[in-house]
Parts: structure tokens; sequence; C-alpha cells
């Protein structure tokens, strides 16, 4: 399920859009600087009865808020702001983010995020906006993530107006985590020439499929691995084929 998903089920339970949660909580004063994460969370879980991930993916929201006020007195505060409080320990040298302008090659950069759960099986993790203009590489660049010193490549999307990065049952797994879990991230450019592997159930359908086969063998890697990536992580084989069946359905009708 994707981000934007995930934030209609909310709409469709509560009647509310993010910026309807935004605009009361303007009101209440929870959007002011110095009020922690966990005030507007717990806020959000006990007024409107929102799980624990509901209420975070929402707080996802909020964290692209800035006010004009404060962008009218030093555009730089906000970014400075956010790093000094994700990164509280000294960042070192080569994690250091000091010119958003400037490519950020073969460089990691840290920050402190939740895993945002999306349904039952889904998570991600929101970067921060900073972090990727500080990769200089535009607003979808692959990545090299590292969690818990497990690392894996992906590549950011934009979901919602927010950065997101999927984290698979794979990638859960080899970094000890689950939805809900607080980490520190370490995230870098993947500059690596990127070799997608097609599933084999997937490949054969590709293969009776002309036009299909032809709009996949078009697409970028990161858009491949958008269909891939919910395939291979099905726990069924029925799960599968109907994930490969959606797929081949959204390349003929090109919605990719």
């Amino acid at each position: 399920m994707s981000f934007q998903a995930y934030i209609n089920n909310i709409k469709a339970k509560t009647g509310k859009s993010p910026e309807d949660f935004k605009k009361i909580a303007e009101k209440k004063g929870l959007l002011k600087p110095g009020i922690k994460a966990g005030e507007i969370v717990k806020w959000l879980k006990e007024d409107f009865d929102l799980g624990h991930g509901h209420a975070m993916a929402i707080y996802a929201v909020f964290k692209n808020y800035k006010p004009a006020e404060e962008f009218k007195k030093n555009k730089e505060k906000p970014i400075k702001k956010e790093i000094k409080k994700t990164a509280p320990n000294k960042v070192p040298k080569d994690q250091s983010v000091k010119n958003t302008n400037k490519k950020s090659v073969n460089k990691k950069l840290k920050f402190h995020t939740t895993i945002l759960q999306g349904g039952k099986t889904a998570t991600g993790i929101k970067i921060p906006e900073e972090i990727v203009e500080s990769l200089g590489a535009g607003k979808r660049p692959p990545v090299r993530i590292t969690i818990n010193g497990y690392t894996y490549r992906n590549t950011i999307a934009v979901m919602g107006g927010a950065f997101m990065v999927g984290v698979s049952a794979e990638h859960r797994k080899g970094a000890g985590v689950e939805g809900g879990d607080e980490v520190d991230v370490f995230i870098e450019l993947d500059t690596e020439v990127r070799i997608v592997e097609v599933p084999q159930e997937f490949q054969k359908v590709l293969n009776n499929n002309a036009d299909a086969k032809k709009k996949f063998e078009s697409l970028s890697n990161s858009k491949k691995q958008w269909l891939i990536i919910p395939i291979k992580d099905a726990k069924t084989e029925e799960t599968k084929q109907r994930r490969i069946e959606k797929a081949i359905n959204l390349l003929t009708e090109d919605k990719v």
C-alpha cells in the first residue's frame, strides 16, 4: 500500500484530510516550535481514535509544515533546526549537511525517524526534505539505506507530498526492525549500475505478452522495481499470482 493510500484510509475513517488535521493542530498550538512528536501523536490517537501507525502518518505530513513567518525570518532556520533535532550527537564530517545546494556524492547523511506502518505489512520511512536536497540528485534518486548496520538499495519516491523509501519484509528482518520502531538512518547516493532481477514467474508472463514486455523494458529501473518488489514480497503463491496479474494490467493499460 502506498503512503497516499494510507492517508486515504485515514480520511475514510475520520472524514478528515491531512489539511483538516493541520488546521485543528494549528488552533490547538500543536505546530509551534518546541512541541514534541509524542504530544502530537498522542493527541491524534486520543482525540480521533487513530492507531499508532495512522497517527504517525499524519505526523509525517505535519513534518512538511513550515510557517510562512519562519521562512521570512530566515529560510535556512527550518533546515538547521531539523538537522539538530534528528541528529543530536556530533555528526562526522562526512555526514554533515552544510550546503544543500551542493552534491553530497558518496557521503552518508544521518537522520532519526520512525518506521511508518501502512496496512498489515507495508512499511516505509520518511526522508527529511533537507536530506533529499543535500543528496543533490533530484527528488527520486537511487540510494543506499543503512539501518542497524544493515544496508540495502532503494529509490526515493514522492508519496502524498512526502519523500519516502520502502522497508520490505526482507529488509526489516535484515535490520531487525518493525513498523513503529524509532531508528537512526544513514543514507547515501547509490552510484553503482543497477541490474533489475525479474522473478521467473513474472518473466514468463511477460514473454507471453508482447505489449506488456515492451512497456516494462522501457521503464526506468526504479519503476521496474516498483512493480517487482510486491511480487517478490508475496507470502503465498496465490498472492504472487494476483500481484503479477495486477502488474501486467498496469503495463498494458499504460498506468505505470
